[in-house]
């Protein structure tokens, strides 16, 4: 079974955001193995302050770079656990034949 990448691109309070990450939570039920990839406004949700909605802890997690930097934060910002990716990388990990891509919140 491939695993599920989903992109969140919605500030973790939005109806958006909280969606995806139901629906990631419900993947994770079903045994799939979920990474979750937040940009531009969904790196709000990488920061250690920020409140999650759903069993979603055991997803693999990461945020861009770019966007995180662009709204002024650093590496010591984040929850612990998430991992920090480029563009190259992103990109890499979109284009995988091992990840499904279910959704762009």
């Amino acid at each position: 079974m491939k695993e599920v990448l989903c992109m969140i691109s919605s500030p973790p309070e939005s109806a958006n955001a909280k969606r995806g990450l139901a629906l990631a939570a419900e993947w994770l039920k079903q045994g799939r193995s979920v990474k979750i990839c937040l940009i531009q406004d969904g790196v709000y949700a990488s920061l250690a302050q920020a409140k999650m909605t759903g069993d979603v802890e055991s997803a693999q997690w990461f945020t861009l770079a770019d966007d995180l930097q662009l709204r002024g934060f650093q590496d010591e910002d984040l929850r612990h656990g998430v991992q920090i990716l480029d563009y190259a990388h992103l990109v890499q990990m979109m284009m995988n034949e091992d990840y499904q891509i279910l959704g762009a919140f």
